[in-house]
């Protein structure tokens, strides 16, 4: 069978897909990762409620594809999961594309200025050129680590591409008559209005695409009144869609064991949909936009090997030479993402950043058709294999693979089951190290059935009245032993949650005083355990002694031996804030436990627990230091 340059072309999307597919299998996450990963497995396998704004339509396909467990491993199979929603995002991309550039003009000869249209490109350039944008989409960091591991963002990808493709194809079909408008693809129209409303479902930033989709909406069917009967129609299957909402208030009533924010009732229900608790982050500060501002112009080419960024920025200026309409309406995708992104003061922020990274993709396509019209187009030597050497330069993006590369990044779990093993049984640990632990404990607790005798405690989360709440589904001797001093905090934080006058002072005084009772009231009955970060004001009355990566609370200052602790740890060279912060905590506990040890002159102890330390952090400064005095300087623990 011969393939043809038009067969070609209906083959590579798929091509596409599976290439991408099997790229992203090669750099997925084993396990479970930083920061939001194990609660949204948990969250997926146990229909529980996620962090605003509950993303309930990413739970209810995450629970789909739980029940599909690969090799006995949940949040593998929902790791895969997100991979091939960024796959399947590309192939929409590319047809996203290729529709973008059909009606593309280049010039042909640059003496004569002759323009030919994209029909006759389209088995030439304007291929290498959709394919360069998909490529360069595909292999930039950003984009690429999304498929890596458990997020809402792989979905909100696919969704925001679907929508793209869906609208760009009713939009190119002409209507002559404005009165056709209510008549001929109609149905196309409702499809993406559903889909829009399917994404404010799993993320608020689908409203990015909003003020593009308006632009080009009226400047093709201009301020008339059947194009705003139209826009009327739609809000019945966008409305539709949003009653997937409908699953937050339904499934927090039977109080699920990860019911964050609690939307049974109304009132909550708005604060949680609406992100009342992320309120503060949004449009905080002058400096903090402008640091976003930073992060966002330092990373961009980073991301992008810088190449593609320049070849972007004269795609651009093609565009504006070419096609204006596109040009402004890509202007406006990328502005609302960037502008908007831009005043959340979050750490975390790349994957609000996402839709500004499918508009450079974009641009960059346009750049390539750009170089070919300035030298190569018109020369006598064979154009097809000249323009398949434009794909190097989206290609070279491939050298990302040892940034995004989690496939052997085992830190979290080898970190959280450490710290399980470090706890003794019915053990209370209170900590506030969501994004290395605790988020990854409600899914070994809770889905794997590992540790649930031990009793996590959120200290920051213990700040709202739900996870109160939560813990007293949970555990409900633990607040039926402190019900005054948790009742005396709930009422003060009553004020605060319905914005009625409130003293801040007198809040936080209640709060340390009910996590100070947690440890009172249970302390003489069982373990309780602290990890390093938290504030002295918790536990200020006891003692703390390091045990293996907690420190257990003691009401003396007596000698208490800790056995010798089998880690499992596997080491993950690639670095980032989080990866250095868990490795830091290995190195603070282990070597706070070497100097108690030497502290009451068991020096051989000190040396085992430094050397166990030398195997997982072997350059922690504190621990080779106190290796270099150990035999022959006093040194006070505290």
């Amino acid at each position: 069978m011969e393939l043809t340059p038009d067969k070609i072309k209906g083959y590579t999307p798929y091509i596409i897909f599976v290439f991408f597919t099997i790229i992203y299998l090669i750099t997925l996450s084993p396990t479970v990762s930083f920061i939001d990963s194990g609660e949204l497995a948990t969250v997926c396998c146990t229909l529980g409620i996620a962090h605003p704004t509950g993303y309930p339509l990413f739970t209810l396909v995450g629970h789909i594809f739980s029940k599909l467990t690969l090799f006995n491993s949940e949040i593998y199979t929902l790791n895969l999961m997100c991979a091939f929603f960024c796959s399947i995002g590309l192939f929409f991309f590319y047809k996203f594309s290729y529709i973008f550039y059909s009606d593309y003009p280049i010039i042909q000869n640059q003496k004569n200025k002759k323009t030919i249209k994209s029909d006759k490109l389209e088995n030439e350039i304007k291929l290498v050129a959709v394919i360069a944008s998909v490529l360069s989409l595909g292999f930039s960091k950003n984009y690429w680590f999304q498929s890596t591991s458990i997020e809402v963002y792989p979905l909100h990808i696919l969704i925001e591409i679907l929508a793209l493709f869906l609208f760009i194809v009713n939009i190119q079909k002409p209507i002559y008559d404005t009165e056709k408008l209510l008549k001929e693809n109609i149905k196309g129209w409702i499809v993406l209005s559903f889909i829009l409303g399917l994404g404010f479902t799993n993320h608020m930033s689908i409203i990015y695409l909003i003020p593009a989709f308006a632009f080009l909406y009226f400047y093709e069917y201009k301020f008339c009144k059947n194009s705003f009967k139209l826009i009327g129609i739609l809000i019945i299957p966008f409305l539709l869609a949003l009653t997937i909402y409908i699953y937050l208030p339904i499934r927090a009533s039977s109080n699920p064991i990860l019911n964050w924010g609690d939307p049974s009732t109304l009132e909550k229900f708005k604060w949680h949909v609406t992100g009342k608790q992320y309120s503060v982050w949004i449009f905080s500060s002058i400096s903090e936009m402008f640091n976003q501002v930073k992060y966002f112009f330092k990373t961009l080419p980073e991301d992008y090997l810088y190449l593609p960024v320049l070849i972007s920025i004269v795609g651009l200026i093609n565009l504006f030479s070419k096609n204006r309409k596109y040009f402004y309406f890509t202007i406006i995708l990328f502005l609302t993402c960037f502008l908007l992104a831009i005043n959340y003061s979050i750490v975390d922020i790349d994957s609000y950043f996402i839709l500004a990274y499918i508009i450079i993709s974009l641009w960059v396509g346009s750049g390539i058709l750009y170089l070919y019209s300035l030298f190569f187009s018109g020369k006598k030597y064979d154009k097809v294999k000249v323009m398949y050497l434009f794909l190097i330069i989206p290609a070279i993006e491939i050298f990302n693979f040892s940034k995004v590369d989690e496939s052997n990044n085992y830190l979290v779990e080898d970190y959280t089951l450490n710290l399980f093993k470090s706890v003794k049984p019915n053990g209370i640990v209170i900590s506030y190290q969501w994004d290395n632990w605790i988020s990854a404990s409600y899914y070994f607790q809770h889905v794997k059935n590992i540790r649930k005798d031990i009793v996590v405690i959120d200290k920051e989360l213990c700040r709202r009245s739900w996870y109160i709440k939560q813990l007293e589904r949970n555990y409900p001797w633990l607040i039926e032993k402190s019900r005054n001093e948790v009742n005396d905090f709930l009422k003060e934080v009553y004020k605060f949650e319905h914005d009625e006058p409130y003293n801040s002072i007198v809040i936080e005084e209640k709060f340390v005083n009910m996590l100070n009772n947690f440890i009172k009231k249970n302390i003489n009955t069982l373990p309780v355990y602290v990890t390093n970060e938290i504030e002295r004001e918790i536990d200020k009355p006891f003692r703390r002694v390091p045990e293996g990566l907690v420190y257990r609370l003691y009401p003396d200052e007596k000698y208490y031996e800790f056995p010798d602790l089998d880690f499992k740890f596997r080491p993950y060279k690639k670095g980032n804030r989080y990866g250095d912060m868990l490795m830091s905590f290995y190195g603070i506990m282990l070597t706070n436990r070497a100097s108690y040890e030497f502290y009451f002159n068991h020096k051989d102890r000190a040396l085992q627990w430094l050397d166990k330390l030398q195997k997982i952090h072997p350059d922690f400064g504190p621990a080779i230091s106190l290796k270099r005095i150990i035999n022959g300087s006093n040194l006070y623990y505290q």
